[in-house]
Parts: structure tokens; sequence; C-alpha cells
């Protein structure tokens, strides 16, 4: 499966990943219920997980008040867009697995629930991870500090105090007097994990690695990643009448098209570094840079840029892409007439060249 993705210039490339931070529950809980659950790692049945999470959360004392208006953090929730293809459940579950372990890292006890939506023709993975860690099975309580204690009194004390004993090492399992193991009697740790704290400021520098994270688990999925180039396209959200939502289907499908075609070129006009590039450049044997014509595409790519953003083609004859839905439609479909008629030319040109 291949996938392009403009990798230089992130403002301009599809928002395949989503962020929100999660601040009710009991929304969650419905959401599970509508939606079918393609992965988790909490190690019984979801709803009841959700439950004892609620629960446990409700009865935590906070040391924020009421007044205050602030809201508690329960961990964060993606969304994530899968690439066109066919992907089966085990795919799915793939992706979510290695995605989240990407994010995580050392962190395993931190708990996931992954979700497949659909939403326009498209596949769509929501994946909340908690920020708190669950162990659902009782966990043996362990030493946090080295313990000593005076060899007269038995009383604890520090390990420099005269006559002081070492009874307990960190990280040693503790039992009773019996010598019975100990175990905590709750499932939830109450210190959260610091993996997700974020100022505002910081969002998009915050969401930029959650995106770098998702790259590197399609990666591993076996996704041929390659850069690509993309037009900036008009958001459906911001129509406020069918008109506009006319306009801005027909400029997008135009846009789309013509994107499609030149990313297709710029593709072909990429070439593997010769032996002598790989030894004496340090590149890799599958690394592509750009050949004799990619600034041809690059050039035309950039002009249609400007086309889209200014909404008018000025050259033998005016096209504009903006007034009224019908006028626009139309000049939708003249502009890729024009697109198809240059691209034929450029090709002629390249071939003659090569000839």
């Amino acid at each position: 499966m291949k996938i392009l993705i403009d990798t230089e210039n992130p403002s301009e490339s599809q928002d395949y990943v989503k962020l929100d931070i999660v601040r009710n529950l009991t929304s969650l809980k419905g959401f599970h219920h509508n939606h079918s659950c393609v992965m988790h790692n909490v190690g019984m049945n979801v709803s009841n997980y959700i439950d004892r999470l609620i629960e446990f959360e409700s009865k935590l004392e906070r040391k924020f008040t009421e007044e205050s208006k602030y809201e508690a953090r329960y961990g964060i929730l993606l969304d994530v867009l899968l690439p066109k293809g066919d992907w089966s459940d085990s795919a799915k579950k793939k992706l979510a697995s290695k995605y989240v372990r990407n994010i995580i890292g050392e962190e395993k006890q931190l708990k996931y629930i992954a979700w497949n939506v659909k939403k326009s023709k498209r596949n769509w993975l929501k994946i909340y991870i908690s920020d708190r860690e669950f162990y659902p099975q009782t966990k043996p309580v362990t030493y946090k500090r080295d313990l000593y204690v005076r060899k007269d009194t038995k009383g604890f004390c520090k390990a420099s105090a005269e006559g002081a004993i070492k009874v307990a090492s960190k990280g040693e399992i503790k039992k009773d007097a019996d010598g019975n193991v100990v175990y905590e009697s709750i499932a939830f740790k109450k210190k959260k994990s610091r993996r997700f704290c974020y100022k505002d400021a910081h969002k998009e520098a915050f969401l930029k690695s959650f995106k770098e994270f998702f790259i590197q688990a399609l990666v591993k999925c076996q996704c041929k990643i390659q850069k690509g180039k993309f037009f900036t396209r008009m958001n459906l959200r911001y129509a406020i009448n069918p008109e506009q939502r006319r306009i801005i289907v027909a400029v997008n499908r135009c846009m789309r098209y013509i994107q499609n075609q030149l990313n297709m070129e710029y593709q072909n006009s990429l070439v593997y570094l010769d032996a002598y590039d790989i030894t004496a450049g340090g590149g890799s044997r599958n690394e592509r840079v750009p050949g004799e014509h990619t600034k041809k595409w690059l050039t035309l790519f950039e002009k249609y840029r400007l086309i889209f953003r200014n909404k008018v083609h000025v050259e033998e004859e005016t096209i504009s892409l903006s007034g009224r839905c019908d006028k626009v439609e139309d000049a939708a479909i003249r502009l890729k007439e024009i697109f198809d008629e240059e691209l034929k030319n450029i090709k002629s040109e390249l071939m003659i060249i090569e000839g």
C-alpha cells in the first residue's frame, strides 16, 4: 500500500490525526456502545473497565474546587484517518497496537481502546488512551525505598543512624507478619502519567509528534510512505447554504484531480541514487532524489496552488472560481481541461528532449 504525505509542508497536508482531551467518561461509555471495538489492552470487558474507571474517578478527591471551573482530564482521544485501501480487522489491530506503543513508550500499563468509525466513505480509528495506569489483576505491593530499623528498638530510622539494620530493599515485594505477599487493594494508580500534559500554546508541536508516531506505525505495517504535494482544500463546514456547498465540492473535486495527476508525474520523475551517491553521500539504496525533470512538475504545482489560492486563472481566458455556483462548476470543469492540455504539452516536450 502506497501513501502520499506532504511531510515538508504540514500546514498543507491532510488532517489525518486529530487530538482531543477527554473530560467526560460517561460520553465515552455511550460511544463504546454505538461502535465496534477493534483493539484494546484493558485485560477485561471494555464496558466494565470504563465503569470501574468512572467509579474510581468519582471517589477521588480533587485539589481544585468547583468554583475554579477547572475540568479533570481523563486521558486523550485520537481520531486517525486510515489511508485508502483494504483494511482488514487484523491490519487495523496491528496499526492501532503499533501506534499506541509508539505513543506510550515504556509506560505499558497505560490502557487504550480503539474503535472503527466510518465517516464520509472513509475509515477512521478513534483511540482512547487513559493517563492512569490500571492493573486488572491484584498487584503485589513493593517497597518504594530502602527501609532501616534500629538494632535495639526495632524502630524505623535513617541509613546513617547508629546501629541501623537494612530490613528491606527498594523494589522488594512486601510481606505480612505471616510471610504472605501483600497485594494492592485498588486497580488504578492514584498518580497520573504526565505524558499527555501540555499547554494550549504548545498544542501544535504536541500534535506534530502524534502525526510522526502515526507515520512510523504505518511504516512498521509495511505501508510505503511517499512524499507528495497537497493543495489546501476548502472546508465543507464553512458552507452556510446549499449554493456554497456546491462551490466547495466543485473546487475540491478539481483540486483533487490536478493534485493526483501532478503527484503521479512527480513520483515518476524521482530517481534512485546510483552506487556513487550511496557511497559518497551516505544515502540509502532505496532513497529517491529529484531527477532531471522534477523541477518542471514542482513549478506546475506551484502555479496551480496560486490559482486555487487566488480563485482565478488569467492567461488566454479568465476563469473565476468564485461567484454563482453554476458558473463555478463550469469554471472548474474548464480548468481541468486547461490543465490536461498543459500536462499533455509538457509530456510531449519531455519525450522530444529524451528522444
